[in-house]
């Protein structure tokens, strides 16, 4: 019996294995590349692209940046943060050379690279595009898109309604006050705002410290490239482009503080100010007027500068009041925007919420992007009535709070004092941004799902106007940082000052008095401790037991202003943050 070959049998099957690798190649990297971009830059000849890119090792590269990225950090790990950065910042150049290399003459344009985020920004022609979507490197190639300034409300002046509440209105809604009483005012740390510029010179921004930086990948930058750093580098537009101080306006409700009856949430904090939005001609805009538009790449290399110096500077959130689309669902919305989210989730992960408004377009089931991704804080906009904005977006499971958003007073582009009303979820967001800037000053390790949890807890329940009966928290920042202390400090405080007259001499007491915080009703507080600070350090006075509110500083100047601190103190020796008063005269106590 003879065993008969098939000589080409092998030969067949190796065929169909090469047939079916080709086939399963051509089907995976038709997910790579979408028809609609290809007919685009048939269309146009170009069109700007974002890759994402496959970086060997690009998780556990990103970790090892993240792990330090403690707001806390022994002098050693600055140097090691130093050297992880770099390995990241290497691994991605080196896949990104790898691409252009092998682009060779292709018709390109690098437009931005990127350092910690594993991806990759060109402008390319369609015959690139499909070079591209062949490469094993190139994991997705996406549009650079383009996002508006949510159209927002702007009056120059309203008379005072219960609807239309002033910024001092919105601090006393969202009970910052009763943080700045606690002394918590954002003091040392940095609100990023990415926006359409800042008119530096306003009076609310006298004083801060202001990192200003561009992305503009129209190179409208004020030195005309693509990017800038430095003084003057985040400078608004002209006043014909809409949107052109819609940045100054968003900084003010932040971090503003003019020094007299202006003052933002945090109005002690500083300032991230980063420009990412380019010009555009009133037919680009599909308008009567030009606008100012900003690139989705412009928007990654700012997060990206934000991530890069979370260990220089005390960032304690980063704002973003722009947006476009509509997604009824987070899956959905971070499938859409990968590179943002990545952005985003190194940012959180790093200690950096990052604060997103929900968009303006009524919409009762969904949000704009990018605060409809899953790692964003997306906020909506309420009335001084805590009644949900009419403008505002909403959608039960993705909006996380509202803020005051209605007809909010803030410095805008027209001189270095003007102010107007504005109205959007635009205004809203800043409100929270600046909300963590005092968590921030008062914890720099408490993670960011914690402070989170502290304003649902302690935010006041808004029912949305969509007929759903859905209630979202509107944030209330003081209570949230009292939730966040072990114990609180006294409440209330007051003082007066009297004289004891005898032959010799008159002597001058600042009688102090104080009321126990309701916050630590279920605390064993066993004392209360008086403090004057003198040059910003707080000098003991006094210790007295939980049973006295009330103090007498003797022997002090004539009708001199003081600057007092009081804390609690618990049965175990836990001292509260302070609560500041400062007894001033010829004004009302």
């Amino acid at each position: 019996m003879h065993n008969k070959r098939f000589p080409g049998r092998g030969i067949v099957t190796i065929l169909t294995v090469l047939i079916m690798c080709f086939s399963l190649n051509a089907v995976e990297k038709a997910g790579v590349l979408d028809d609609n971009l290809l007919n685009k830059a048939h269309q146009n000849g170009f069109v700007p692209v974002i890759l994402s890119l496959r970086v060997p090792g690009i998780e556990y590269l990103t970790a090892d940046c993240i792990r330090y990225s403690r707001r806390k950090m022994d002098p050693g790990d600055f140097h090691r943060s130093m050297e992880a950065d770099l390995r990241l910042e290497t691994a991605i150049r080196n896949v990104s050379e790898e691409i252009l290399f092998h682009l060779g003459s292709s018709d390109w344009e690098i437009h931005h690279t990127f350092s910690t985020l594993p991806v990759l920004a060109l402008r390319v022609n369609a015959e690139t595009l499909e070079q591209l979507a062949q490469l094993h490197q190139v994991a997705a190639i996406t549009e650079d898109r383009l996002m508006r300034i949510p159209e927002y409300q702007a009056n120059a002046s309203l008379p005072q309604e219960a609807s239309s509440p002033q910024m001092a209105d919105a601090v006393e809604l969202v009970r910052a006050d009763s943080a700045w009483a606690s002394g918590y005012t954002g003091a040392g740390e940095y609100v990023a705002i990415l926006d359409s510029g800042i008119r530096r010179s306003h009076e609310a921004f006298q004083g801060k410290a202001v990192v200003e930086q561009c992305y503009s990948l129209k190179a409208d930058c004020p030195n005309g490239q693509r990017e800038m750093s430095g003084p003057g580098a985040a400078h608004m537009y002209a006043p014909q482009y809409y949107g052109y101080d819609h940045g100054t306006h968003v900084s003010g409700i932040a971090t503003g503080n003019n020094g007299g009856s202006f003052r933002g949430i945090a109005p002690d904090a500083n300032l991230i100010h980063i420009q990412v939005f380019s010009r555009f001609s009133a037919a680009e805009c599909n308008s009567s007027e030009p606008c100012v538009m900003s690139y989705n790449s412009d928007q990654l290399k700012a997060l990206e500068f934000v991530f890069s110096r979370r260990n220089q500077l005390r960032i304690a959130a980063v704002s973003m009041s722009l947006g476009g689309g509509e997604y009824d669902n987070a899956a959905a919305c971070d499938i859409d925007n990968p590179n943002v989210k990545h952005a985003i989730d190194n940012l959180r992960a790093a200690g950096i919420p990052t604060v997103i408004s929900a968009g303006n377009d009524s919409l009762c089931n969904g949000l704009s992007a990018p605060a409809c991704i899953s790692s964003a804080i997306a906020i909506g906009a309420t009335t001084k009535n805590d009644q949900e904005a009419s403008f505002s977006n909403f959608h039960p499971q993705m909006l996380d709070f509202f803020a005051p958003g209605q007809s909010i007073r803030s410095a805008t582009g027209g001189s270095n004092s003007s102010y107007q009303y504005w109205g959007g979820t635009s205004m809203a967001a800043p409100m929270v941004a600046g909300g963590f800037a005092i968590f921030r000053q008062y914890s720099r390790e408490v993670p960011v799902h914690e402070l989170v949890t502290a304003l649902e807890y302690s935010g006041r329940s808004v029912v949305t106007k969509c007929q759903t009966g859905v209630e979202k928290p509107r944030i209330n920042v003081g209570e949230a940082l009292m939730s966040l202390m072990s114990i609180a400090p006294p409440v209330n405080i007051q003082g007066s000052q009297s004289f004891n007259q005898s032959m010799l001499h008159t002597e001058y007491i600042n009688t102090l008095t104080w009321n126990a915080n309701p916050l630590n009703d279920d605390k064993n507080v066993v004392a209360y401790r008086v403090y004057q600070i003198i040059d910003n350090e707080m000098t003991h006075l006094a210790e007295v037991d939980a049973a006295t509110f009330s103090y007498r500083h003797r022997r002090v100047a004539k009708r001199t202003e003081v600057k007092y601190a009081f804390t609690s103190v618990d049965g175990e020796g836990e001292e509260s943050g302070p609560s500041i008063f400062v007894l001033e005269f010829g004004v009302e106590q």
